[in-house]
């Protein structure tokens, strides 16, 4: 059986607490951070695009964005790798 993915861009405080939640509740995590010590469990991506394009697979894909600060969201979304 495989596992339903879900996309998670921010893996500071809150997203690290989200992925292991995801994780516990059987799901894969993709995920993606400007830090490079992500947390275990998470496949790491190289941007919120790839992120994105991973967890949709041909199928409706479910993407949370906790990226959090001044300019964190839109940097995540339109940044050189988003």
């Amino acid at each position: 059986m495989n596992k339903e993915k879900i996309g998670l861009i921010g893996l500071g405080l809150v997203g690290t607490a989200v992925s292991v939640r995801l994780n516990e509740s059987g799901f894969e995590v993709l995920g993606y951070d400007v830090r490079t010590d992500l947390p275990e469990g998470v496949t790491v991506c190289s941007g919120p695009a790839e992120v994105f394009s991973l967890s949709v697979d041909g199928r409706p894909g479910r993407l949370i964005n906790s990226a959090f600060g001044d300019g964190a969201v839109a940097s995540s979304s339109s940044g050189a790798r988003g």
